[in-house]
């Protein structure tokens, strides 16, 4: 049985590495994420029916009880926001095109989790952070190459060039940041060199610097600190009097420079940092005006305009934005605030459990200290950022290596005892799983690429029936919409006509009904009302107040 828990870590965090790398560019418009949620989606299927079976070993204890409560709490939470909220189910389902962290994403981060906390032991650990270390060499030296222009691929840019496989490069900044300390501990483990040490975190630091983004510096630096107060706290902890003070000033110096003041503003207060503010205030007011079950798994980008306020609207560097950059928002105006709590208790029991076992033990251990520095990387990431499917898989694993090597510090003997449950069984509802789940994704993959294709031969039929494929999309009928209404001429009928299947699927989509608005075959009543609709998604707009509608 050791050795089948040694397998199924050592899968998971292959898969992990799969998907973190994963591209499809020949094949979808959407090639950073819809190759990495597939796989995502057959690796929960192989993973859930055993993770049922080796979850009831942790209902023999009071903290394994809560810990499924958790996940079991979020699972009833997330199904009854889909079926209550007003968002297509669709989009709640597969996710926003761009992120597809939709219902099918979060259920796969939530059985990797539990997965991960059954099956983790000390010696599959170091399996975990050397594929961790690896790929996240891999993905840092390809963005370093990026940088340079030097690429394989030429990508859509909406930021820099700095990209890697993940898709931004805030991403890529928050990954060199959290591999900084179990590459460390690897390579200390494996030839205790300094110089290696210092390669290791100079690798780390340039391919931040390289991202251009200053969110992967405060998580390093969130990760080496986290690591230099645990190593004083076991070996001089005379000198933690010292640092905790300098550490509590650094970080004030920090927040106030990202506020516009102090010594730091003029590196630390960009617009981009200004604009957190204001996505946070929008998802705030949507949180509290759907306190319950939220806006919809995913759909925050349909009522972002609506609950901005006039500071947000004012500024001259206004955006538009699909997640409030800062994952507790996020999941408070989605799925309600039980969700956001929900989701909160998973990092609380994280932290319970990594302080727990070291009180027990006593004794610094590097690589403990390394995964959850790793992880504590992470966590800052996404109290500024939107969330990812590789980052945050890879935060979920690092959770559940840490929950489950408490776990069976508290009381090995009862989670080590056999299951009576045949293996054959649940390898049988894995297999029916799998191929239940690659049917399903597949369609999300092909209309995906039928997609890609009508767009790179220009086809606007092809397009046309692409947008009514399932699943649809608020993106892909925006964007068909628009090239067809920009064609001019005989195509105008044709962009109204996607306008209105558009707002059939969801009657939140500003941007259709911007399509209908500006389009002059439009009957007057039908602008009139889409002007009113319009100022309903986003009150605050001045162009759409002071549009005036020809009526013939």
């Amino acid at each position: 049985m050791n050795n089948e828990k040694f397998s199924q870590i050592k899968l998971i965090s292959n898969c992990s590495v799969l998907i973190t790398l994963l591209i499809t560019p020949w094949f979808n418009k959407d090639s950073m994420v819809i190759g990495k949620q597939v796989s995502l989606a057959i690796l929960c299927a192989y993973l859930l029916p055993m993770a049922i079976s080796e979850s009831k070993k942790l209902l023999k204890i009071i903290q394994g009880k809560l810990f499924v409560f958790i996940l079991l709490s979020l699972l009833v939470q997330m199904a009854l926001v889909v079926l209550i909220s007003e968002a297509p189910i669709e989009q709640q389902f597969f996710g926003r095109t761009g992120r597809l962290l939709g219902f099918v994403t979060y259920l796969s981060f939530y059985v990797v989790l539990i997965s991960v906390t059954n099956f983790i032991s000390q010696s599959s650990l170091d399996y975990l952070l050397k594929a961790f270390g690896l790929c996240g060499i891999v993905v840092c030296a390809y963005s370093i190459f990026q940088s340079y222009n030097l690429d394989f691929f030429q990508w859509e840019k909406r930021t820099n060039s700095v990209i890697g496989t993940i898709g931004n490069p805030n991403y890529i900044s928050a990954l060199a940041a959290s591999i900084a300390l179990p590459v460390l501990y690897l390579t200390y483990n494996w030839n205790k060199s300094r110089f290696l040490s210092l390669a290791v975190i100079t690798f780390s630091v340039y391919s931040i610097y390289r991202t251009e983004s200053i969110q992967g510096y405060l998580a390093l630096i969130v990760g080496l600190s986290c690591f230099t107060i645990y190593f004083l706290i076991f070996n001089k902890i005379k000198y933690l009097f010292v640092l905790i003070p300098l550490l509590i000033i650094s970080f004030a110096i920090i927040l106030n420079g990202m506020l516009g003041r102090g010594p730091l503003s003029s590196f630390l207060y960009k617009p981009s940092v200004q604009s957190r503010g204001d996505f946070w205030r929008s998802a705030i007011a949507t949180a509290n005006d759907n306190p319950i079950f939220g806006v919809g798994i995913d759909s925050f980008g349909d009522y972002f305009l609506m609950y901005r306020d006039g500071v947000a609207a004012g500024h001259s560097f206004a955006e538009y934005t699909d997640s409030a950059h800062n994952f507790i928002l996020d999941f408070a105006a989605q799925g309600g605030y039980i969700f956001a709590f929900l989701n909160l208790m998973i990092i609380i029991f994280t932290l319970y459990s990594f302080i727990v076992y070291n009180v027990i033990n006593r004794k610094f251990d590097f690589k403990i200290i390394a995964l959850f520095s790793a992880w504590l990387s992470l966590q800052s990431t996404f109290f500024v950022s939107p969330i990812s499917i590789p980052l945050m898989l890879w935060s979920m694993v690092f959770a559940g290596a840490i929950n489950g090597i408490f776990l069976r510090q508290i009381n090995q003997s009862k989670l080590l005892v056999e299951s009576k449950n045949s293996y054959s069984f649940t390898q049988f509802m894995s297999l029916v799983l799998i191929l239940m789940t690659t049917a399903v994704m597949f369609t999300s993959f092909n209309t995906d690429r039928l997609y890609l294709k009508s767009l790179q031969n220009n086809d606007g039929n092809l397009g046309i029936k692409v947008v009514d494929m399932f699943p649809r999309s608020s993106a892909r009928y925006s964007t068909v919409g628009r090239l067809l209404f920009e064609s001019g001429g005989s195509q105008l009928p044709y962009s109204l006509t996607v306008a209105k299947k558009a707002l059939e699927f969801n009657s939140n989509n500003v941007s259709a009904w911007a399509l209908i608005l500006v389009n002059p075959i439009a009957t007057p009543d039908e602008r009139l009302r889409a002007k009113k609709e319009i100022l309903r998604l986003d009150p605050y707009n001045k162009e759409i107040k002071s549009y005036e509608i020809q009526l013939d």
